[in-house]
C-alpha cells in the first residue's frame, strides 16, 4: 500500500537518517578542515626547519596542494554523481590518516612537495565540495538548508583545531602533533564517512527529492501531463536540456502502458529546474557558468588575500598586535553568525538572491576598514560584514549549481565551479603581498582589493539578473528542514 503524500508543510523534510547524516558530515568537516587546512599555519616554521628551506618555500608547497585540490574537485564530483560519496570521502579520510604522520617525517623540499600534492588530492575528497554533493543526493530540494547546517559545524574547525594543534605541538612536538591529527582522521572522520554516508547515489528515492514524493504518490493519470506552469515534458518524451536556462517544451501525453515508470520520471522533472542538465560539460560551456566562476574567483581571491594580511593592516591602523589578533579572531564567529542568519531569516530566498547581498558585503566591509578602521565601533561593523558575508558565500557557492542546473550532475558541476575558487585561494596571499608592495601602504592595498571585490559583486549581480527568470528550481521547497 502506497503511503499518502506528505502534507504541504512537511514536504522537503529530510529522510529519517537525514539528521544523522548532517551531524556525521558536520563533525567530519571539523576534523578535515581543522587538520588539513587550518593546522598548517602552526607548523610552517617547523616544516621549514625540517627541510632546511625558507618558510616561503613551505607556503609554496601548501599553495600547490590547494591548486591540486581545485583541479581534482570536478573529477571527484563526477565520481560521487555516479557512485555516491561513501567510498570517495572514506578514502580521503584514510589518506589523511596516513599522510599527516608522513608529513612529519619529510627531510627534503621534494618530499615536502610530494606529500602536500597528495594532501591536495585528499582535501578534494574530504572538504565541502564532496560533502555538498552527498547532501544534494540525500536531501534533494532541501539541500541548501542541509548545507547551511553542515557549514555551521565547519565554521568551528579553526576554533577547535588551532588551540588543539598548538597544545599538541607544545606538549609533544610537531611530529607527534601530526601523528595525533592523522589518528583523529582515522578514528573519527573515517568511521563517520564509511558508516553513515550512503554507498551509492539514490536519485530515485523519495528522500532524494521531496517534491518527487508527492508526484510519485499521485494517480498515474495525474502524472501523464506536465505540471502546470512548469513547462516540463512528461517522462516518455525525450527532453533536450537548455543550458541557457529556457523551459522545455510540452509534449503529448505519454503512453499509459508506461505509467509505473512515468511517475518516477515526472517526479524527477518536478524536482529539477527547467534547463536541468545531465552532463557537467554542458554547464561548463554555458556563458552564465563562466561568468559565475569569474565572480566567485574574484570574491575568493580578495577574501583569501585580505585574511592573510589582516593583522598587519590592523596594526598599521593603530591597533596593537594583541588587539589586531582579537579583531581577526572575530571573523570566524561572524561567519557562523552569518550562516545562522541565512538559515533563520532567508530560507525562502533563492541562493542567487542571497548571493547578491553576500557578494556586496565584502567590498563594503573593506571600504570601512580602509577609511574608518581606527574606530572601535566601525572595526566591529567591519568584522561583522566581512565574516558574515564570507560565511554565507560558502552556502551560496554550494547551492547555486543545483539551483541553475539541477542535481543530476551536481557533484561534477560544483567541482568545476569550485576549481578556480580554490586556485584563487592559493594565489590570494601572493596577490595581497604584491599589492602591499606596489600600493605604497596598507590603506591603498585594501582599497584596491575593495575595488576588485566590487567588480566581482557587480559581475555576479549582472549574471544573476540575466538568469533571473530561471533561477528558482521547479518544485523547490525553500522551507524544508531536517
Amino acid at each position: 500500500m502506497r503511503a499518502p503524500p506528505l502534507p504541504p508543510a512537511d514536504r522537503g523534510a529530510a529522510p529519517p537518517a537525514g539528521a544523522r547524516l548532517v551531524v556525521a558530515l558536520g563533525i567530519a568537516q571539523i576534523v578535515s578542515w581543522g587538520s588539513l587546512y587550518y593546522a598548517f599555519a602552526l607548523i610552517v616554521d617547523k616544516l621549514a626547519a625540517a627541510v632546511d628551506a625558507r618558510p616561503a618555500v613551505v607556503v609554496g608547497a601548501y599553495s600547490v596542494a590547494l591548486l591540486i585540490t581545485g583541479l581534482a574537485s570536478a573529477p571527484f564530483g563526477a565520481l560521487i554523481d555516479r557512485h555516491g560519496g561513501r567510498w570517495v570521502m572514506s578514502a580521503g579520510s584514510l589518506a589523511a590518516a596516513l599522510l599527516l604522520p608522513l608529513l612529519g617525517h619529510v627531510s627534503s623540499v621534494l618530499e615536502l612537495y610530494l606529500v602536500w600534492a597528495a594532501l591536495g588530492v585528499t582535501m578534494a575528497a574530504t572538504l565541502y565540495d564532496p560533502a555538498f554533493a552527498v547532501l544534494g543526493q540525500a536531501f534533494g530540494a532541501g539541500q541548501r538548508r542541509a548545507i547551511t547546517a553542515v557549514t555551521l559545524f565547519g565554521g568551528f574547525a579553526s576554533t577547535v583545531f588551532w588551540p588543539l594543534t598548538q597544545a599538541l605541538v607544545q606538549a609533544f612536538g610537531w611530529q607527534t602533533a601530526l601523528l595525533v591529527l592523522g589518528a583523529i582522521n582515522g578514528l573519527v572522520a573515517l568511521p563517520l564517512h564509511a558508516l553513515v554516508l550512503p554507498s551509492r547515489r539514490a536519485s530515485t528515492q523519495a528522500s532524494a527529492s521531496p517534491a518527487a514524493d508527492d508526484v510519485a504518490s499521485r494517480p498515474a493519470a495525474a502524472t501523464s501531463a506536465p505540471a502546470a506552469g512548469s513547462g516540463g515534458a512528461p517522462s516518455s518524451a525525450p527532453r533536450a536540456p537548455d543550458v541557457a536556462g529556457g523551459h522545455g517544451s510540452t509534449a503529448a501525453p505519454a503512453d499509459p502502458r508506461h505509467a509505473p515508470g512515468r511517475a518516477a520520471s515526472a517526479a524527477a522533472d518536478v524536482a529539477r529546474p527547467a534547463g536541468s542538465i545531465d552532463d557537467w560539460r554542458a554547464a561548463v560551456r554555458d556563458p552564465a557558468f563562466l561568468r559565475l566562476a569569474v565572480a566567485f574567483t574574484g570574491n575568493a581571491l580578495v577574501f583569501s588575500g585580505m585574511t592573510v594580511h589582516l593583522i598587519p593592516v590592523l596594526h598599521a591602523k593603530g591597533w596593537s598586535l594583541a588587539e589586531a589578533a582579537w579583531i581577526g579572531a572575530l571573523v570566524g564567529p561572524m561567519q557562523v553568525l552569518g550562516r545562522i542568519a541565512e538559515y533563520r531569516w532567508l530560507p525562502d530566498w533563492s541562493a542567487s538572491k542571497v548571493g547578491v547581498i553576500a557578494m556586496w558585503l565584502l567590498p563594503v566591509s573593506l571600504v570601512l576598514l580602509a577609511l574608518l578602521g581606527g574606530s572601535m565601533v566601525w572595526i566591529g561593523v567591519f568584522a561583522l560584514l566581512y565574516g558574515s558575508g564570507n560565511g554565507v558565500m560558502t552556502i551560496v557557492r554550494g547551492a547555486i549549481p543545483a539551483e541553475l542546473y539541477g542535481r543530476a550532475a551536481y557533484g561534477a558541476i560544483n567541482g568545476a565551479l569550485s576549481a578556480p575558487v580554490l586556485i584563487s585561494k592559493a594565489a590570494g596571499p601572493l596577490v595581497g603581498s604584491l599589492l602591499l608592495a606596489a600600493a605604497l601602504g596598507p590603506t591603498a592595498m585594501v582599497l584596491l582589493l575593495a575595488g576588485l571585490a566590487g567588480l566581482a559583486a557587480a559581475f555576479f549581480t549582472w549574471t544573476i539578473r540575466r538568469r533571473a527568470p530561471d533561477a528558482v528550481p521547479v518544485g523547490m521547497v525553500p522551507s524544508s528542514r531536517f
